[in-house]
């Protein structure tokens, strides 16, 4: 007798594998089956995002530009405000700068603008080798082409967030834009900042948040994509709470945009109906 025909299991039946694949089908829970769903759209929509993604990356940044650029103008009305600190150098520490062209943009034309009479001393804070390096090759080609403001100073600490190497009460202006939502230490970054901004100094803020109608399935499939393909981008990371619980005298919403995600990301959670991730643009004062 063959081993086929010694064998009481499935293949040793025709139609064996079938059945014995319906029957573990037949076991799946909802969520199995929607995960599995999802999974096999993630990998279509990563196929088709590794032609697309710096479109719809351009495409996102488009939809918040606007919201940048009214956030970092209130620098300039921040350094007018207190008329005895008008001639002291403005100090200015952006977390997460990263190779952040757009930003800078608006320094360099705040400090030639409304900021003209004014030193302004910009840190950049972020721990990556690689960004620094193109931030820095940047900055050196518009000195070289006059497109540098004399008047700003520009440095740079490569490290993180939850460790700021200024002194208490020293910085008059931070800023952190899509940065909170990746930090491995949130609640003590946050901390940071408060404990370094001047007694009237502002956290300037624009980020995303989590929206009550799209937990549950949708999160828990694109939060691991995200974290993944996002650089560690945590989509369901509260991230106005976490300032309104460091300690700040006051913190005002002052915007609020919805945007699409882009890349990989963005496809698949179109695919669950989340069309677009809600970012809120805040001010907190010490």
């Amino acid at each position: 007798m063959s081993q086929q025909g010694s064998g009481g299991g499935a293949q040793g039946r025709p139609g064996g594998v079938p059945l014995a694949l319906g029957q573990g089908l037949r076991r799946m829970s909802k969520w199995q089956w929607a995960i599995g769903v999802v999974a096999v759209a993630a990998q279509a929509a990563l196929l088709h995002a590794t032609a697309t993604s710096d479109e719809s990356e351009a495409r996102y940044e488009e939809q918040l530009e606007p919201y940048r650029r009214d956030l970092l103008a209130r620098i300039a009305q921040e350094a007018s405000a207190g008329a005895s600190r008008r001639k002291e150098p403005l100090t200015v520490v952006e977390i997460g700068i990263g190779d952040c062209e757009r930003n800078m943009t608006f320094y360099q034309q705040a400090a030639a603008g409304p900021l003209k009479d004014r030193e302004v001393r910009l840190v950049g804070v972020d721990p990556s080798t690689y960004n620094a390096k193109k931030l820095d090759t940047r900055v050196q080609r518009d000195k070289r082409f006059d497109a540098w403001p004399s008047n700003l100073a520009f440095a740079q600490e490569l490290r993180g967030a939850e460790a700021l190497p200024f002194a208490d009460s020293s910085v008059d202006v931070a800023v952190s834009t899509l940065t909170l939502c990746s930090l491995h230490r949130p609640m003590r970054s946050v901390g940071e900042l408060h404990r370094v901004l001047k007694p009237g100094g502002v956290l300037l803020f624009l980020e995303h948040v989590p929206d009550a109608d799209h937990r549950g399935l949708a999160m828990a499939v694109l939060n691991p994509l995200s974290v993944m393909f996002r650089k560690g981008c945590r989509l369901d990371r509260d991230t106005e709470a976490l300032v309104r619980g460091a300690g700040f005298a006051e913190v005002r919403v002052v915007g609020e945009v919805g945007a699409r995600l882009p890349g990989a990301v963005g496809l698949v959670a179109r695919v669950l109906g989340l069309a677009e991730v809600r970012h809120k643009i805040g001010v907190a004062r010490k």
